[in-house]
Parts: C-alpha cells; structure tokens; sequence
C-alpha cells in the first residue's frame, strides 16, 4: 500500500500537520511518516477505518481518500487529539489474541524414493501466556512444523497465521521483519559469539533492528536480570557453563520483547537439574510476559511444566493434553 498510496498520503499528512494547532500533539506527529497508523482502526465522525497495509490498490486509494477527508475535518474542527479521545476520534490499536494458528497444514518433500509426507493436516492454536510443549519421536515433523509456524518453511497446502498475519500473502522481507519485531528462538545448542560477553550476544537482534548504543545497553541488562544473570554481564561465551549459555540464549530470544518463541530442544544438552530450572524459568516468564511458547521437545521436565501438550506422530496431531 506504501508504494501505491505514498506521495498522495505524504501530502495529506502535511496538510493535517499544518491544521494541527497544539503544539505538542505537532511536535509527536512531526516524528512520524503517515505509516505510523497501519495496524489502528480510527472512528472519525461514526466512520470506522481500519489501516491495513494488505489493501489493493484502489481499495486503498479510495479509503485514505476518505480517511484524510474526515480527519482533516475532524483536525479544522478541533476534535483531533492523541492525547485525549473524544467521541468524533477515537484511537485503539488492533491486538490478536492468537498468537499463532495452523489450519489445514501439510508439508510434502519430493525426493528420489517419492514422496514424504512429514506433515499431514496441522491444525492448532496457541494463546498469550500459553506454554505448549510439542512431542514426538525424531523424524515425526516437530522440526518442520517450527519451521513454517515462523515463516523459514511453506507449507504445501493450509495457512499458518502470526499475530493476525497471514504468513502467504507477506514477502521473504516482510517475514523476517516479522521475525526480527515479534518472533525470538531458542535452539538445542546456545549459539552464542565465544569471542562476545553474554550482555553482547543479548544485545545482537538489538544490533539489527539498529537501536541505538543506550538502548540496547537498557534492554540487555534487563533481559539478563530476567533470566538471573545480570552478575555475568560481562563474561564472555567461553566463561559460561552449558545451562548459563542456555539463560543467555532465552534472554536474547526474549532482548526485543517477542510476541510468539520458540524452542527446539531448549535443555537437549543440559543436565537433568539445569534442565528443570531452564524449564521452570520459560514457564515463569512465559505467563508473565503473556507470550506465547512452543517448544518441541523430548524433556520429562519440559512437559511437567507445560500448560498442554501436543503428540505428532507421522505427521499429524495425535494427542492434546492439558496439564
């Protein structure tokens, strides 16, 4: 919509700033492009207008036409206000409560001996706050379904939604700009620099959404105090025993404040006791951050503190447990 819509709303958006007679509510919109209202629906004068960025063309044309028709008239009239909402402009951002739905999913490889069938019609659901662990013996699609439910795999058929993003219909760029905003991951092994202090690998997804050296500075440490490890801020990777790289690791996954995590054998290469408080601390931070958490995984001590469980077994859905 950008690309279609950009110079005619650019003009319109000045035309609404010079109409804007508070001086601070000027000085917030000067900082921003028009694009700053995609995902908000606005009420202006009973007209409902939901900025969605998956508009057509002409769809988009006509409703920002008569989008900055109604707020420059709402704006001349002095009813436009970012700090109160009065009843001709109402404000509310728009907030799935999924965090993540499968529906319908397969995934077909095509090789030399035929064709594998590694998933076969997924369909889940996973709330805020919602810790769910993925069984099932390896080779049964549990690495697979991780893949698409983030966007690095396709499914043959079904649809995988993010967020109320339907993963189809976004680009490659627009999936990883998903990714790097909304979506962190954990792997079996830490993959953390060596030659780095754990406040520096934290502060890595940090480094390419390029937020500047304060703030990455703040949102490290506080995801380091997150995960109990604000003392070993400065050691580098080598210094950290297995389960102090895994804390590392979840404290990067979670630097950028995701929505959705997941974890592909989290406490694989951890000792039983490791594993049980690395278990512990995703349920913790799980419910009070209210994200959403799927981790696939062959761990007793994961499973016990799962709020429910999923079995995949030759590509489908088996069994679903709630603990």
């Amino acid at each position: 919509m950008r690309s279609n819509c950009s110079s005619m709303c650019a003009s319109a958006w000045k035309l609404i700033l010079s109409q804007v007679k508070n001086e601070h509510i000027q000085a917030f919109l000067q900082g921003h492009d028009w694009d700053f209202l995609i995902g908000s629906v606005h009420e202006i004068n009973g007209e409902l207008f939901e900025v969605d960025k998956k508009w057509s063309r002409e769809q988009g044309e006509t409703l920002w036409l008569r989008y900055f028709e109604l707020l420059c008239a709402a704006v001349s009239s002095g009813y436009f206000s970012l700090v109160s909402h009065p009843v001709r402009m109402r404000v509310k951002p728009v907030i799935s409560t999924t965090i993540v739905e499968a529906q319908g999913v397969t995934r077909d490889f095509h090789g030399g001996g035929g064709v594998v069938h590694a998933l076969r019609g997924i369909d889940l659901r996973i709330e805020p706050g919602e810790f769910v662990a993925l069984r099932g013996r390896s080779g049964s699609g549990k690495t697979t379904l991780l893949n698409i439910l983030i966007g690095l795999d396709n499914p043959t058929q079904g649809r995988v939604i993010i967020l109320g993003e339907d993963l189809a219909r976004l680009s490659e760029t627009e999936r990883a700009r998903l990714r790097r905003e909304s979506i962190g991951m954990m792997f079996q092994n830490a993959h953390l620099f060596p030659s780095l202090t754990a406040q520096e690998n934290v502060e890595v997804p940090l480094r390419l959404a390029r937020l500047d050296p304060m703030q990455r500075t703040q949102k490290s440490r506080r995801a380091l105090e997150m995960v109990g490890l604000a003392l070993r801020a400065h050691h580098r990777g080598l210094e950290l025993s297995g389960g102090e790289q895994q804390r590392v690791a979840l404290a990067r996954a979670l630097v950028h404040e995701p929505r959705f995590i997941v974890a592909d054998e989290p406490t694989g290469n951890l000792d039983s006791v490791t594993g049980r408080d690395i278990a512990q601390l995703l349920h913790t931070i799980t419910h009070q951050s209210q994200i959403g958490l799927l981790v696939a995984t062959h761990d007793a001590t994961v499973v016990a503190v799962a709020d429910r469980i999923l079995h995949l077994h030759d590509g489908r859905i088996v069994e679903v447990a709630t603990v």
